[in-house]
């Protein structure tokens, strides 16, 4: 009888990144065959499984067990994967499992691994129970979007995508991505060379956002601003607008004496870093081409990536802690004529995220620069006389013997969207520590997987 590790390192072995999903929907749809459960697979590559109560359950209502499927693809930097094709290469310990170089898919393979196991088993107690698992969550949230909520006959929705073991979340915020993109002009020149931030510890850009740590492509470009650099070329930051940069790089034109400035702004501002990015690094190296931006352009690139607001823009007055409003620039990336820049945008208050767009694309026309926003989704609010709740922290004070923090978070779920699709919905959100998502860092507690399991088996008994 396979475990839920095991259907986690079995999905481990199908690339599964956003955009790059159809392999892991085949795996879903196969298990649901070889199990002999009714499924529908939409055709964007959602997949829903169900099966009946156990015995003594049949007539209770149902409960939907919600995850994802795609996972965020970052290295770190040195490691050489083609996220397109390869599975990751697992690596664990007594108390952590990990992927070598790479992220994990933690969030969200740890979903549809428990799903599966209480799928495969017959002495598990449970309701009716609808799994929905959907596509593209980490790039707009697009398999929840696109599903197709009719066939569905619950009202209580178990979502398995959060990070913190012993925290029952009620609501998150809403968010929306922007790409702000710039026309550039390459010209020849001489004396060019490469520099490079690296090794920062980059991160989850909803739940990490508050951690302190830098992000590359802002502080590259503050350095060479403040060095003084007129032109630049090809600049490259970060893998997805979800996480935190932990890497960038320029071209540069080589005048007398900047790589020694940037090196010294670099060193002071070093002393300011958090804990997390004290392993960050400067590299210097031959340009691979000699074409950079007119000083127009250049001016234009690093004015906009210096002077858009970045990180916390406010907390919450009603939440200690919460962050209500935040921006992360997680992605530049230099095509043959154009620097493209992505952000994700969060906000559990409208207003709020409405303005951050309005100044975004001002500060993007005043540059020269286009804006285009993309994949919005709304904040979910607190469900009032939510069953869910009680009976999971019922479930957790009978096996942890104390209270379980019912809580918000900065990040987006797709509870979001689907209880603006089921109307009365009532959904939670919970899940075994995962730290450093989103980041090649990413490491699954083995210990914390097991319990937390342990404490969904206890919740589906309890809705008999």
């Amino acid at each position: 009888m396979n475990t839920y590790i095991d259907y986690f390192k079995e999905l481990c072995k199908i690339p599964h990144g956003s955009g790059n999903t159809k392999k892991i929907s085949d795996y879903c749809e196969n298990f649901a065959k070889e199990h002999s459960l009714r499924c529908i697979r939409e055709e964007c590559g959602n997949v829903i499984i169900f099966k009946d109560g156990s015995k003594g359950f049949e007539k209770s209502e149902p409960v939907i067990l919600q995850g994802h499927l795609d996972m965020v693809c970052v290295t770190d930097g040195k490691t050489e994967i083609d996220f397109e094709n390869d599975g990751l290469t697992l690596c664990e310990d007594e108390d952590f499992l990990f992927a070598k170089g790479t992220t994990l898919g933690g969030d969200d393979g740890i979903a549809p691994a428990y799903a599966f196991e209480i799928l495969s088993r017959n002495d598990i107690a449970h309701p009716p129970l609808e799994v929905v698992l959907t596509i593209d969550e980490e790039t707009g949230m697009d398999g929840a979007n696109a599903l197709n909520v009719s066939v569905l006959k619950s009202k209580r929705l178990i979502n398995i995508d959060s990070e913190d073991e012993g925290i029952l979340l009620t609501s998150c915020a809403g968010g929306i991505r922007a790409d702000v993109t710039f026309d550039v002009k390459n010209e020849k020149s001489e004396n060019v060379i490469s520099v490079k931030l690296t090794s920062l510890a980059g991160g989850h850009s909803g739940t990490e956002i508050d951690k302190g740590r830098q992000n590359a492509a802002v502080l590259l470009a503050s350095l060479l601003k403040k060095a003084g650099v007129e032109r630049i070329g090809k600049i490259n930051a970060g893998n997805a607008d979800n996480a935190i940069p932990f890497f960038a790089s320029a071209l540069i034109e080589e005048t007398e004496g900047v790589k020694e400035k940037i090196t010294s702004l670099f060193e002071e501002s070093k002393k300011t870093f958090c804990e997390d990015d004290k392993n960050a690094e400067l590299i210097f190296e031959p340009a691979p081409e000699n074409e950079l931006f007119s000083k127009d352009d250049s001016a234009a690139v690093l004015s906009y990536i210096t002077e858009v607001q970045n990180g916390i823009v406010s907390m919450s007055e009603n939440v200690p802690g919460l962050v209500q409003t935040s921006l992360n620039l997680g992605v530049i990336e230099t095509e043959e004529n154009s620097v493209t820049l992505s952000h994700a945008l969060r906000s559990s208050v409208n207003e709020e995220r409405k303005e951050l767009e309005k100044n975004l694309s001002s500060l993007a026309q005043k540059l020269g620069a286009k804006a285009a926003f993309h994949s919005g989704y709304p904040a979910w609010e607190f469900f009032e006389n939510s069953v869910l709740q009680k009976v999971f922290c019922e479930a957790y004070k009978e096996q942890y013997k104390k209270e379980m923090t019912v809580s918000a978070i900065h990040a987006g779920l797709e509870c979001g969207i689907l209880s603006g699709k089921i109307e009365g919905l009532d959904c939670v959100s919970f899940g075994p520590d995962i730290f450093g998502a989103h980041s090649a860092d990413e490491r699954l507690s083995k210990k914390s997987a097991e319990r937390t399991f342990k404490l969904l088996l206890s919740v589906l008994e309890k809705l008999k």
